[in-house]
C-alpha cells in the first residue's frame, strides 16, 4: 500500500469514527429528550415527583463520565433508589422496570464485590410481587458474600412474610447463615426471635443462651431465657 493510500484510509477510519461518535451522542439525546417526555407526562406537575426525578437527572448525569468506581456505584444505587421511590409513589410498571435495570447493571458491572445491588434488587422485586426474582437475588447475595447476616435475614423474612413457606424451611436458612458466622449478632437475634414466636422453646432458649454469651448482662435477653424456662 503507498504512503498516499495509507494516509487515505487513515482519513476514511477517523471520519468513520468521528461519524459514529456524532451519531451516538444524537442516539443518546434523543433517547434522553424520549425518556424526559415520558417520565414527566406521568408525574405531571407534582412536586415531590418532580424533585426526585431531579435526583435521577442529577445521577444519570455523573453517570456519563464517572470519575471512579466509588462515584459510579454511589450514583447508581442513588439512581436505582429514585426510579424505584417513583415506582412506589406511581406504583408504574415503568419506574419498576427502569430501577430493576440499575439495579441489574449494578450487578453486572460490581454484585462480585458489592452484594447491596442485589439486596436493592431483590428488595425492589419483593415490593413488586415478583418473589421468585427476589429469592434468587438474596440467594446470590449469600453465594457471593456467604459471611454477611443481611442476606440470610432478607432470604428468612421472604420466606416468612411473602412466600409462606414452613417453619423448616425458614429455619433452615437461619441456621445455614449462623453456620457461616455463628457471631453474627443481628442473625442471632432474629434466629432466637423467630424461635420464640413459633413455640420452639427449647431451641429458643439454646439460641438466646448464645445471645447472651456474645452479649453479656443485656436484660431483654435473660428475661426471654427465663420465658423459655418457663415454658419447658
Amino acid at each position: 500500500m503507498t504512503k498516499r493510500n495509507k494516509i487515505l484510509v487513515l482519513v476514511v477510519a477517523v471520519f468513520v469514527l468521528v461519524v459514529g461518535g456524532m451519531f451516538a451522542i444524537y442516539q443518546q439525546r434523543t433517547s434522553n429528550a424520549r425518556e424526559e417526555q415520558t417520565v414527566l407526562k406521568k408525574i405531571g406537575d407534582k412536586k415531590e415527583l418532580l424533585e426526585i426525578y431531579d435526583k435521577v437527572k442529577r445521577a444519570q448525569a455523573v453517570l456519563q463520565h464517572p470519575k471512579d468506581e466509588n462515584e459510579e456505584v454511589g450514583n447508581l444505587l442513588s439512581l436505582g433508589n429514585n426510579w424505584k421511590a417513583l415506582a412506589e409513589l406511581t406504583k408504574d410498571d415503568y419506574f419498576y422496570k427502569k430501577a430493576l435495570a440499575v439495579f441489574e447493571e449494578g450487578i453486572r458491572k460490581f454484585g462480585h464485590k458489592n452484594v447491596i445491588f442485589y439486596w436493592n434488587g431483590g428488595g425492589l422485586a419483593e415490593n413488586h410481587g415478583d418473589f421468585t426474582l427476589a429469592e434468587y437475588y438474596y440467594k446470590e447475595s449469600i453465594r457471593i458474600a456467604s459471611t454477611y447476616g443481611e442476606g440470610y435475614i432478607k432470604l428468612a423474612e421472604l420466606y416468612r412474610f411473602r412466600m409462606k413457606k414452613s417453619e423448616d424451611d425458614v429455619v433452615t436458612v437461619y441456621k445455614q447463615g449462623l453456620n457461616r458466622n455463628p457471631a453474627n449478632g443481628p442473625l442471632l437475634l432474629e434466629n432466637a426471635a423467630y424461635l420464640k414466636s413459633i413455640g420452639r422453646h427449647k431451641d429458643a432458649l439454646e439460641a438466646y443462651k448464645l445471645l447472651l454469651k456474645a452479649f453479656p448482662g443485656n436484660s431483654g435477653y435473660e428475661q426471654s431465657i427465663k420465658e423459655m424456662e418457663a415454658k419447658l
